[in-house]
């Protein structure tokens, strides 16, 4: 999949504020607080044309495409509770297993055998879609496993994660007098 990119947090909140402006201001020209669409989007510093589509009923990007995508918002909503779930028990999913769940939550009748887990994959899960996925629910980035590796790497004694030969065997044995 590659890197998890740093900044997915912080670009998924200013996705969600942008899309309240966007929603004030249409609310704001429905109930005649502005005078005009184009007064409306001035005060919430969102586009006049994304609110003019709005009001006339275009739905967010998000809500768009909903139906091209490879699971419903319920199968999504369960793989979520899915990943949180094993992370509260302490065992934080890989990437690859939550394609794993994916295939077997589309499709049960492959039960767990790899060879046609990965066959599947392969045909209908691009190399992306985690990355989409994570996209679309951004409070997962930090509870998948490498993120959690890293997190309790940095937590750790730093003595005993720079053990290098027997000097460090000895400090280890010191310490557990």
């Amino acid at each position: 999949m590659g890197k998890l990119k740093p900044r997915r947090l912080q670009v998924a909140k200013e996705e969600a504020d942008r899309e309240k402006a966007i929603k004030s201001a249409c609310d704001g020209v429905q109930q005649g607080r502005f005078p005009s669409i184009r007064k409306a989007a001035e005060a919430y510093g969102v586009h006049y044309s994304t609110v003019r589509r709005r009001l006339k009923g275009a739905k967010p990007r998000k809500l768009a495409h909903v139906h091209q995508q490879l699971l419903t918002p319920a199968e999504e909503r369960s793989i979520v509770r899915w990943i949180v779930r094993l992370e509260e028990f302490g065992f934080p999913p890989r990437v690859s297993h939550v394609k794993e769940a994916i295939v077997l939550l589309k499709h049960p009748e492959l039960g767990l055998e790899e060879e046609a887990i990965e066959a599947y994959l392969e045909k209908t899960i691009g190399r992306n879609y985690v990355t989409r996925f994570l996209d679309r629910h951004p409070e997962l980035v930090p509870k998948l496993s490498s993120n959690f590796d890293n997190r309790r790497l940095k937590q750790s004694d730093p003595g005993v994660t720079d053990l290098q030969g027997p000097a460090g065997t000895e400090e280890i044995l010191d310490r557990g007098k």
